[in-house]
């Protein structure tokens, strides 16, 4: 049975405006250390869901296969739950994210959701920049500011729509982190919406894409330099006709010529940049570590994964035995989290709804091949338990393919 949403144009989009300021990837509700800011986002995502559910969706119970996906990823996870005894909260807190991602694709076409992502990515953006300046000039402003700590014990100047971590002060080079728990969490964000801007707009707007990029650059996050760099590459051969389509495509060339000179010939950006890569520093060895780690995980515990709290003790396990060492023991990379905590049911479906989603809306299969292979670059430093990567799976398994092609047309 499925509730299907008789105002599917609703332009009411406070309820994802909410979600999204309080989402769990946020530094004040996500990895806050005090324990009370963890549950607001669990408890908006309930009353969005029914607010969803009995005011925006009204409509008759059918049968619907994007129902029918959001109960197997229900089912499979709570299996794999009781088989692994995991945490009766961690459960319900997936549950939760499933369900509210769920509503979110049921009650608002693509086009809406969309829409407010970029509302909300431009705002935090605009705001992360003028932090940046602030940052630089006058530091001692962020005083003013509620002091957040976070779990891993780094303290912030929070102001809901903006952040700035502590340790980053009097450094040459300052990150900006939006209102997320890190800068790489900001730049992933930020690269979706670029591709939103370039892919799926009615038309482009020059000017949200040169603050997302900017404030990419701002990051000076490896994985979202090397993200936005594929992302150019797959937009630079999509077929465009309109002029200002070959306008962007110009101005791209001379950004990554720009780029390319600016972090060869600046030392220190270089070495933020790059050399964690280049001299193999810890962090990419423990993504590298966290990625045939958790493979191993899932070949070793195929049918329901180790569960969720279980994952630390197998990482490190399947870590030592391919030689990086038992200290790597957590997961950073998404889709792979999903096959080693739930299993290969569930992280097929996850995984195939995500490759659906950029099918279902290009034609052209080396387009839609290649975004995914952007958000399996994004996905791979990161780990999200939020509703916002469910959000793509769950649009992939539409139940029909009436906007099928619709974002291809309208930026040809």
């Amino acid at each position: 049975m499925i509730l299907t949403c008789k105002n599917e144009k609703t332009k009411n989009l406070f309820p994802l405006y909410l979600l999204f300021f309080t989402s769990t990837d946020t530094v004040l509700f996500g990895t806050n250390s005090k324990s009370a800011f963890l549950y607001v986002p669990r408890i908006i995502a309930i009353l969005v869901s029914l607010y969803l559910l009995f005011f925006t969706c009204k409509g008759t119970l059918k049968n619907g296969k994007r129902l029918t996906i959001a109960l197997m990823l229900i089912f499979f996870l709570c299996l794999s739950g009781i088989f692994n005894h995991m945490e009766l909260g961690t459960t319900i807190s997936r549950i939760i994210m499933i369900c509210v991602a769920y509503m979110i694709t049921e009650a608002y076409a693509l086009k809406d959701y969309v829409k407010a992502f970029d509302n909300a990515m431009y705002l935090v953006a605009v705001v992360a920049l003028l932090t940046e300046i602030i940052a630089y000039i006058a530091p001692g402003l962020f005083s003013f500011f509620p002091t957040v700590v976070n779990t891993a014990n780094y303290s912030f100047s929070v102001f809901l729509i903006g952040s700035m971590r502590y340790s980053f002060l009097g450094n040459s080079l300052i990150r900006a982190g939006g209102i997320f728990w890190e800068p790489g969490a900001f730049a992933i964000y930020l690269v979706i919406a670029v591709m939103f801007q370039l892919f799926f707009s009615l038309k482009i707007n020059i000017k949200r894409l040169i603050v997302y990029i900017s404030a990419i650059l701002f990051t000076f996050s490896t994985t979202g330099y090397i993200a936005l760099a594929f992302l150019f590459g797959v937009f630079l051969i999509k077929n465009n006709e309109n002029v200002l389509a070959k306008r962007v495509k110009e101005l791209i060339v001379l950004l990554i010529i720009f780029l390319i000179t600016l972090v060869v010939f600046h030392e220190t950006l270089f070495n933020m940049i790059f050399g964690k890569i280049v001299n193999n520093e810890s962090t990419t060895i423990w993504r590298y570590a966290s990625f045939f780690s958790g493979l191993l995980v899932s070949i070793k515990h195929p049918f329901l994964g180790v569960g969720a709290n279980n994952l630390g003790v197998y990482v490190s396990e399947m870590s030592e035995l391919l030689g990086f060492g038992a200290a790597y023991s957590n997961i950073s990379n998404t889709l792979v989290y999903q096959f080693a905590a739930y299993g290969l049911i569930y992280g097929l479906i996850y995984s195939f709804g995500l490759f659906k989603f950029f099918k279902n809306n290009f034609s052209n299969c080396l387009i839609a091949v290649g975004l995914f292979i952007v958000m399996f670059l994004l996905y791979f430093g990161e780990v999200f338990f939020s509703f916002f990567p469910l959000v793509f799976v769950l649009y992939g398994y539409s139940k029909n393919n009436r906007r099928k092609m619709y974002f291809e047309n309208i930026s040809n």
